[in-house]
């Protein structure tokens, strides 16, 4: 069953959300 492209939106921007702050 693939994911619903707002799940993968939202979890891609969650995923940004947490890495950037860590990274920069």
């Amino acid at each position: 069953m693939l994911p619903s492209k707002a799940f993968v939106e939202r979890l891609n921007a969650f995923t940004i959300g947490i890495i950037l702050p860590i990274c920069c």
